[in-house]
């Protein structure tokens, strides 16, 4: 099952300390962090850990932070768009203050992802069953166009295109909405939290699941549901040790579509990608556990 992933690549600075933003002042870090981020990295790498076959399409940078992620790629086994771009990597400065408030500096303008080709797609979308996409991407209007021309170019092709909206990096970015929309009425299985489901139009969202599309809304601690053409299906949240939630919603969709596309119905697939998400969290950083090990832990939780 060739995947197809269109998705944000970025990394992820994260600054601790006591902050004073007055002229001149010298600000002392206690802690620091910096890792390889973005949903469509994270989705990649989890797919591929699950033994799912995914293709990263975005554009990586030629800087040190793409030899990373190329690196990053080749260690995972996981192919990639070869083509590179000549704009930098993304870059997110996160600083977490003394009593836990944060404040986000997020270079993303004009940056490697910008550089994605509807032309290059076609070149290599017969190779491909399935569509991903992380609309984390979709932050400029040059790259909007783009990814909705080839949303449109993989439905004429028949592929199955799977979509998370990420409206929490682009709930503000020109256009991002509209982008949306046209992705979503072509998408035939839709990821969303709680709040993102409630920015498309209520219309949009039942004329989607009257036409046989699955909608999935992540509930974090209380669950997950799903809601297709004949019925909704409902999970219950998982008691963890939660340590870092984040890639959580990433690892989430990855086991959801590996369990989903291997033929499992969506209830199954619902039960067994909440375990997943709650067991990822057990862990810092973005943690993807094995197959056997979100059997395990789904087994284990069941019994109880």
């Amino acid at each position: 099952m060739k995947m197809l992933v269109i998705g944000d690549n970025c990394f992820d600075v994260v600054l601790k300390g006591k902050y004073d933003m007055k002229s001149d002042s010298n600000n002392i870090i206690e802690q620091y962090s910096m890792r390889p981020a973005g949903s469509g990295i994270n989705f990649a790498l989890a797919f591929s850990k699950i033994n799912g076959n995914p293709y990263y399409f975005t554009p990586i940078s030629k800087d040190h932070f793409g030899d990373f992620f190329i690196g990053l790629f080749n260690e995972n086994k996981i192919r990639f768009l070869k083509k590179r771009s000549n704009r930098p990597t993304p870059l997110i400065f996160t600083l977490v203050g003394g009593t836990g408030e944060r404040v986000t500096f997020a270079l993303i303008s004009k940056c490697a992802y910008t550089d994605i080709s509807s032309l290059e797609f076609s070149t290599i979308s017969d190779k491909c069953r399935y569509l991903y996409i992380s609309s984390g991407i979709n932050t400029e209007k040059k790259v909007q166009i783009e990814v909705v021309k080839i949303v449109e170019m993989a439905k004429k092709k028949g592929m199955k295109i799977f979509f998370d909206p990420q409206f929490r990096i682009g709930r503000s970015v020109k256009g991002f909405l509209e982008t949306n929309i046209a992705i979503f009425k072509s998408a035939d299985i839709v990821f969303a939290n709680e709040q993102e489901i409630k920015d498309f139009p209520p219309s949009i969202v039942k004329d989607k699941i009257a036409a046989n599309g699955i909608v999935v809304i992540k509930k974090g601690s209380k669950g997950a549901e799903a809601h297709t053409k004949h019925k909704k299906y409902d999970v219950n949240g998982i008691l963890v040790n939660a340590l870092d939630g984040i890639g959580a919603g990433d690892v989430f969709n990855a086991v959801f579509l590996k369990t989903y596309l291997d033929g499992k119905g969506v209830y199954e697939s619902l039960e067994f990608a909440n375990c997943a998400a709650a067991l990822s969290t057990t862990r810092v950083g973005v943690y993807t556990p094995t197959l056997k090990e979100i059997s395990r832990f789904c087994h284990n939780f069941l019994k109880k």
